[in-house]
């Protein structure tokens, strides 16, 4: 019998894209899937869009507002599948992502996550340009000290470890909580990412803002800090440099925020 994955979707006032979003894994070719939606007290029409999907997929409603990670782990806590895979409200994944996955993690069980690459796309899902995320374990041994080295809504990992781990840290925004999980999840095993392109990632006005990304800045210099002395990493010159790069950038007034986002996109790009 083919594995069971447990999709979970949060969301909050994602009117706009939910369903295309549900749609892109109701057309998966890999079938055997549990989708989960958490609604977290959307106060647009997102509740009247997640009626029509009543008998395809469970939904979750919370009773207040929790955010995204309380929202995910919510999900996962009622997941029964033996993956989960992430995805957001915003986003398309490709009619064959959850196939290539799968096939991939049951072919490599020491992998305990894979992700993939992503074509970035604007809010009238125009093409912006294809991620270059790197795809070897070892590759990302190194970078995932630097930066996050797997897109979230591309990211499928061992439902069961996921829960070991203790899911998502709810102290930590929707643009870091990620950047933690994997940090817990490579002391059990490899990460990687497919050559393959398995979503579309949504780039909007209401992701560039100077404020969110100084906040993963600071979030992300915490978790590389915590993780560096957990797994005694000693910092080559290039993870100094990225250390310097980012502190130097949380010194940026708001004014430069436009400049903050574009240098920060600029170092995630880069890989070595």
């Amino acid at each position: 019998m083919k594995s069971l994955v447990s999709i979970i979707i949060p969301v909050f006032n994602g009117e706009k894209y939910i369903k295309e979003s549900i749609e892109s894994i109701l057309s998966q070719t890999y079938k055997n899937l549990e989708i989960i939606v958490v609604n977290d007290c959307s106060t647009d029409s997102t509740s009247n869009i997640l009626k029509g999907y009543l008998e395809k997929i469970q939904i979750i409603t919370n009773t207040k507002n929790l955010g995204d990670p309380a929202s995910r782990n919510r999900g996962i806590s009622l997941a029964k599948g033996e993956f989960y895979a992430a995805m957001d409200a915003d986003d398309i994944s490709t009619p064959d992502r959850i196939e290539k996955q799968v096939e991939f993690l049951n072919k490599n069980p020491d992998v305990v996550l894979v992700g993939g690459q992503a074509e970035f796309i604007d809010e009238n899902s125009k093409y912006i340009k294809t991620s270059n995320s790197p795809r070897k374990s070892q590759e990302i041994n190194t970078v995932i000290f630097r930066t996050n080295p797997i897109i979230h809504s591309t990211a499928m990992a061992r439902l069961d470890l996921i829960k070991k781990v203790n899911c998502y840290d709810e102290s930590f925004t929707p643009c870091a909580a990620d950047y933690d999980l994997w940090m817990k999840l490579i002391k059990y095993g490899k990460i990687t990412n497919l050559e393959n392109v398995v979503l579309k990632y949504r780039i909007h006005s209401k992701q560039a803002t100077g404020n969110k990304y100084k906040d993963m800045l600071q979030k992300s210099l915490k978790i590389q800090k915590l993780y560096k002395k957990l797994y005694n990493h000693s910092d080559s010159i290039t993870d100094k440099l990225y250390t310097l790069a980012y502190r130097t950038l949380l010194k940026l007034p708001q004014k430069h925020s436009y400049n903050l986002l574009s240098i920060y996109k600029f170092l995630s790009d880069i890989k070595k």
